[in-house]
């Protein structure tokens, strides 16, 4: 809970309540400069959020993968331009559908030995209509390492993105 990500998130009201979540390239940087974020994040509504003896508590819907092209404010806290990064649906072949039906398997898996799945990640997982609905909704409520959630998040490429979560 760093000043600046508080005072951004107080200023969503005024953004109808939509916050450009971004990841450090080192978690341990007390006050992150713009060389210390990933140039790739992802544009989110904030459906609920509670403050609590000086902590945030939010529920955030992600609406799509993001470019920061450019940090037009940086106090107090970040404003950024963006361009949205298109979901390139890719032809169903055997192997997209193979990978798909591998990668469910193993959160049922996953599901069923303990694995931690919030009610809201296992709706979004189970029921991904598209392969990259799917990679988006396993890499949001999966605890993975955040290096490899931003290398998903770079991709472009549906078949790659998939063989990621499968190997993770």
């Amino acid at each position: 809970n760093r000043d600046k990500s508080k005072l951004a998130l107080d200023a969503s009201t005024t953004t109808n309540g939509l916050v450009v979540f971004v990841c450090q390239k080192n978690p341990q940087t007390v006050n992150p400069d713009v060389k210390d974020l990933y140039e790739v994040g992802t544009i989110a509504r904030i459906r609920r959020f509670w403050k609590v003896n000086g902590d945030y508590n939010l529920t955030v819907e992600g609406l799509s993968r993001v470019f920061i092209k450019e940090y037009v404010q940086d106090e107090p806290h970040f404003v950024v331009r963006v361009e949205e990064i298109p979901e390139l649906t890719q032809q169903h072949d055997d192997e997209i559908e193979a990978l798909v039906a591998n990668i469910t398997a193993q959160m049922n898996h996953y599901r069923e030995v303990g694995g931690h799945l919030s009610l809201e990640s296992s709706i979004a997982i189970f029921s991904a209509e598209d392969p990259n609905q799917l990679c988006n909704a396993i890499t949001a409520g999966v605890d993975f390492k955040a290096f490899d959630k931003q290398q998903i998040l770079e991709m472009i490429d549906t078949r790659d993105r998939l063989n990621k979560v499968s190997e993770l």
